[in-house]
C-alpha cells in the first residue's frame, strides 16, 4: 500500500477524529466522577455506579486521557497496549449495564434501572469504545495498515470459520447448558423472581442467547437465511443483527461474572463461603464459571463472525 493511500484514508475515516473526542470525553466524564468522589454521588440502587467507583473511576478517566494524548503525540506499541488495557478496564467497570439492559428490555423482572447510574455506566462504556478505537487506529498505523479497515498488504481473506471459533461457540453453549443444569439441580422455587410473562420472556431470550446466537455465529445459516425463513430465504443476514447482541453480551457477561468470580476467589482465600441465601457455595462455583465460559466463548465466535462478514474496504478495496 502506498503512503498516499494510508494518508488519504486517515484523513477521511472517523478514526482520525476519535482521539480528540476521547480526550474531551475523559475530561468531562472525569469531572463528573470527581464530583461523585467528593461526596455528591446519588444513592445508587446497587450501591455503586461502576465496579471501579469513586477515586478509582477518576484515575481511570485520567489514565484514558493520558494514554490517548500520548498516542496522539507518538504512536508506540507500548502505548497501544496501555490503551487497550485502559479500555478493557473501563468496559469491565461498566459491567452492570448487563443488568440495566435486562431491566429495561424486560421491566417485569423488577430489576432496578436508575437513570443516573445507567448514564454513568454508559459514560464509562463510551470512553472505553473511544480509547479502544484510538488504540486500533494507531495499531493500524504501526502495522502500515489501511486506516479505514486495518488490512495490510499481507492480508488474506479467511478461508472459513477457524477451529478456535467453533470451540468458542460450543463452549458458550456448554456454559449455558451447565448453568441451566445447576439451576435444575437446586430447583426453581428459590429464584428471586415471581413467575410471570416477563420471566418467560427472559428465559426464552436466555436460552436463545446461549444456543442459537453462538451457533449462528459459526454456522452458515447465521450468515445466509436458511430456506425455511420466508420471505428472506437465501438473503444475507444483516451483519449486526447477530453481531451486535453477541458483542454486547460477551463483554457484559464476561465483565459482570468475571468480576464476580474474582470476588469469589478472593473470598475463598480469606476463608469466606460463596453461599448466599438459599443457594450453596457449590451452586455458585458451578454457575458463575459457566457464565464466564459462556461470555468468553461467545466473544471468540463473534470475532470470527466479524472477520468473515467484513465488507470490501472503500479505501484499499480489500475484502
Amino acid at each position: 500500500m502506498t503512503e498516499a493511500l494510508v494518508l488519504r484514508a486517515a484523513r477521511t475515516h472517523w478514526t482520525a477524529r476519535v482521539a480528540p473526542l476521547a480526550v474531551l470525553w475523559s475530561t468531562v466524564y472525569g469531572a463528573v466522577q470527581v464530583w461523585f468522589a467528593l461526596g455528591h454521588a446519588p444513592e445508587w440502587d446497587f450501591g455503586i455506579d461502576l465496579f471501579v467507583p469513586g477515586w478509582g473511576a477518576v484515575a481511570l478517566c485520567a489514565a484514558a486521557g493520558s494514554v490517548v494524548a500520548g498516542l496522539t503525540a507518538a504512536s508506540r506499541w507500548s502505548l497501544v497496549v496501555a490503551a487497550w488495557a485502559v479500555a478493557a478496564t473501563l468496559a469491565g467497570a461498566s459491567g452492570l449495564l448487563l443488568l440495566d439492559a435486562v431491566g429495561t428490555l424486560i421491566p417485569g423482572m423488577d430489576i432496578p434501572v436508575q437513570p443516573a447510574a445507567v448514564a454513568s455506566r454508559l459514560g464509562a462504556a463510551g470512553l472505553a469504545v473511544l480509547v479502544g478505537a484510538t488504540a486500533l487506529s494507531h495499531q493500524g498505523r504501526l502495522r502500515e495498515a489501511c486506516a479505514s479497515c486495518g488490512r495490510t498488504e499481507r492480508w488474506t481473506p479467511p478461508a472459513g470459520t477457524p477451529r478456535w471459533a467453533w470451540v468458542g461457540a460450543y463452549a458458550a453453549v456448554a456454559g449455558c447448558v451447565v448453568r441451566l443444569a445447576a439451576q435444575y439441580v437446586v430447583g426453581w422455587d428459590d429464584i428471586p423472581y415471581e413467575p410471570n410473562a416477563s420471566l418467560v420472556v427472559f428465559e426464552v431470550l436466555f436460552v436463545l442467547a446461549g444456543t442459537v446466537l453462538p451457533l449462528g455465529l459459526v454456522h452458515h445459516w447465521g450468515r445466509v437465511w436458511p430456506r425455511w425463513v420466508l420471505p428472506v430465504a437465501g438473503r444475507r443476514v444483516p451483519r449486526w443483527l447477530p453481531l451486535g447482541p453477541a458483542v454486547f453480551l460477551s463483554i457484559g457477561i464476561t465483565a459482570y461474572f468475571g468480576i464476580g468470580l474474582g470476588g469469589m476467589v478472593v473470598d475463598a482465600i480469606q476463608g469466606k463461603s460463596a453461599a448466599s441465601g438459599p443457594f450453596s457455595a457449590g451452586f455458585f462455583w458451578v454457575a458463575v464459571p459457566s457464565y464466564v465460559v459462556w461470555g468468553i466463548g461467545l466473544g471468540l465466535a463473534a470475532v470470527s463472525y466479524a472477520r468473515l462478514t467484513r465488507p470490501v474496504c472503500r479505501s484499499c478495496h480489500r475484502g
